[in-house]
């Protein structure tokens, strides 16, 4: 999911260069994750170019937008990544909890897929505990279905619950 999210800004400035380009992506598993997106949006100029990003989990940038960009010919002005939410949404997940002061509230989820890109769950739920202790809410997201997987201990647990707009929400 973070490796999807961080083309976001990547768009961005090829919409921004480009208004007029045709934006087509290509081999996403997580297609939720690009609704609503505008600069996936119209575009009626073909150039023909494609361009293929590879994820490399020995490169040593700070930003993995900046490196996406790079992949991709674009010098990112903004590397924040971003989703793009509908107003139902919002309001949807302001009735799951309207106690919690979202303002204080983080999302984890030690999903990988990839075996070296996996952080021991014991570092999770240290984490979560750090977390929790500076008064911050700490959800966990994500599935169950990757047979590595267990709860975090120390978050209030969401997994199987929330689909990737869900917990963006």
């Amino acid at each position: 999911l973070g490796d999807q999210l961080a083309l976001t800004p990547v768009f961005r400035e090829i919409r921004r260069r480009e208004p007029l380009e045709k934006i087509t992506l290509l081999g996403s598993n997580r297609a939720a994750l690009w609704e609503h997106n505008p600069h996936l949006r119209g575009g009626t100029k073909d150039n023909g170019q494609e361009i293929h990003t590879t994820y490399d989990e020995n490169f040593d940038e700070s930003s993995l937008p900046r490196r996406y960009g790079r992949q991709c010919g674009v010098e990112l002005l903004d590397d924040t990544p971003e989703i793009f939410l509908t107003r139902e949404e919002k309001a949807a997940a302001h009735l799951l909890e309207p106690a919690l002061d979202i303002h204080r509230r983080v999302a984890m989820d030690a999903g990988a897929n990839a075996p070296n890109r996996r952080w021991p769950f014991e570092r999770w739920s240290e984490l979560a505990l750090a977390l929790k202790k500076a008064g911050w809410e700490v959800i966990e997201t994500g599935h169950c279905d990757e047979p590595h997987r267990r709860p975090i201990e120390h978050t209030t647990s969401y997994l199987d619950k929330l689909y990737v707009r869900q917990s963006a929400a």
